[in-house]
């Protein structure tokens, strides 16, 4: 959702429809530089390795493994 909002932001044009699309066409237009890419990635990484859970089950106070 950040890089969507980036991507508004800024006017970035963007080829494809993924994150991996936004991030790239941000990085290219300049927008995300150094650490700035290194801080998406990292997250970009950390949520695909995250367990899943639903909104019911985290409201019952479960998650899904």
């Amino acid at each position: 959702m950040l890089a969507e909002e980036f991507v508004t932001r800024t006017g970035t044009r963007v080829t494809g429809t993924t994150q991996f699309d936004r991030l790239n066409a941000l990085t290219r237009a300049g927008v995300l530089v150094g650490w700035s890419r290194e801080a998406f990635d990292k997250l970009r990484r950390g949520a695909a390795t995250m367990p899943r859970t639903t909104i019911s089950s985290t409201r019952r106070g479960h998650s899904k493994h």
